[in-house]
């Protein structure tokens, strides 16, 4: 069991001499006061940061949104569900030998008006976690039409590479949202 702690000391035990003491009734308001003023600053901070966030980004609205894709590795067809959702965050959804994958990753607007993105999935062997893949990739946005190359590499938990490629292309049609009714 634990030793009880002390009862906290009163204000006057911490007034250095010749100093005085806010009384209770003083110290509601100025707690008050402060709250408010520390509330005002943050919201205003929030809004600030938002404000310039949005007016500096450099987002190309062509790409948000979700492309159906296909990934070519030397004649090897994958078909790929991308989303470019416009927090910059990536989802993929593919197929391989094994079923269905689910790849999450992140994107940024290249200066060129392209974008780069990064992406990782987690492998499985019988249930038992053996690393990811990491895949990366550059896209150009023409239209409602996706292309791009790609490569990437396996690494073990451990952080070794098991093997790498590059050069796989992609080309995707953008999923049109349905109409309003």
């Amino acid at each position: 069991m634990k030793p009880a702690l002390p009862p906290f000391p009163d204000a006057e035990e911490f007034t250095p001499p010749g100093e005085t003491t806010m009384n209770q009734a003083q110290l509601v308001p100025a707690r008050l006061a402060l709250t408010v003023l520390v509330s005002t600053v943050a919201v205003l901070g929030a809004a600030g940061v938002y404000q310039a966030s949005a007016q500096s980004s450099s987002l190309p609205p062509a790409v948000v949104g979700t492309w159906n894709a296909t990934f070519n590795d030397n004649g090897q067809l994958n078909p790929v569900l991308l989303t470019f959702h416009a927090d910059r965050t990536l989802l993929m959804s593919g197929v391989n030998g094994e079923g269905s994958s689910l790849t999450l990753g992140g994107w940024s607007a290249s200066p060129d008006g392209g974008v780069a993105f990064e992406a990782r999935v987690l492998g499985a062997e019988k249930g038992k976690y053996m690393g990811l893949i990491r895949l990366r990739g550059n896209l150009n946005v023409h239209g409602a039409a996706l292309t791009g190359t790609m490569g990437g590499e396996a690494v073990t938990p451990d952080g070794k590479v098991l093997f790498s490629w590059k050069g796989e292309t992609i080309k995707a049609l953008r999923v049109a949202p349905p109409a309003a009714e």
